[in-house]
């Protein structure tokens, strides 16, 4: 923070850091559940997505959205929010298309022997 002090006034710009590092680091949380984009597009199973954290995701940045819009008209804390829900209902579509994924067959020994073979 001694880079930025000006005239002993430093921490306006201090929080400012701050916050921009929380934001972004809000942005990777939201954004986290989408590593599994490419598993869940070649398996076709959203089975690596958690269904409670991203539900939980898409209601808390709702929330956080609609209050950093109307009441604190703050742009830290709508625009991850906003980010955030649109991160989190990618998820949700991805869980509502594929779900979580094919059933699982029954196969006997040797089908399963068989198919190894091939």
């Amino acid at each position: 923070f001694m880079t930025i002090q000006k005239k002993g006034n430093w921490a306006p710009y201090a929080a400012k850091l701050i916050g921009n590092a929380a934001v972004a680091l809000c942005l990777v949380m939201f954004a986290s559940p989408l590593s599994a984009l490419k598993t869940v597009l070649k398996t076709k199973s959203a089975r690596s997505i958690p269904l409670p954290f991203t539900l939980a995701t898409v209601l808390n940045c709702f929330f956080w959205s609609v209050a950093g819009l109307k009441d604190f008209k703050d742009f830290t804390v709508y625009f991850p929010n906003i980010c955030g829900l649109c991160l989190g209902l990618t998820q949700v579509a991805l869980k509502v298309v594929f779900g979580n994924g094919p059933p699982a067959t029954t196969m006997t020994k040797a089908e399963m022997d068989a198919e190894l073979a091939m």
